[in-house]
């Protein structure tokens, strides 16, 4: 459940809370997860601006923090396998894509460049 400043994470198995998590304002509800039933990973805002809080469910609630932006994120993206995070920042001018293992950045894609 993604809130203002905070998001519940639930086991659906077990009808638990495994994860209580305080974020940036987010009225958008920006959040990204990945579709492996292999790996389990979340990407959320994390407190401060352009910061992203990457947690591996799979791995005992492994969480990273990756400094992606100077400015807020406006977009977060995970793919299939959930090892890679694309992050887009509010002026939209750069997208970044990150190691979820990491948190090292991989790629710079900037608008208007071939």
């Amino acid at each position: 459940m993604v809130l203002e400043t905070k998001i519940y994470v639930y086991n659906f198995q077990t009808l638990t809370l495994e994860k209580k998590l305080v974020t940036a304002s987010n009225s958008r509800g920006i959040i990204a997860m990945n579709g492996s039933k292999d790996m389990c990973v979340l990407a959320c805002l994390a407190e401060g601006d352009g910061n992203v809080s990457v947690i591996h469910f799979d791995k005992n609630s492994q969480t990273l923090n990756i400094d992606a932006h100077v400015s807020t994120i406006s977009a977060l993206a995970l793919n299939h396998d959930g090892t890679l995070l694309a992050t887009a920042s509010l002026k939209g001018q750069v997208i970044r894509i990150f190691s979820t293992e990491t948190g090292q950045q991989i790629q710079e894609l900037r608008r208007g460049t071939d």
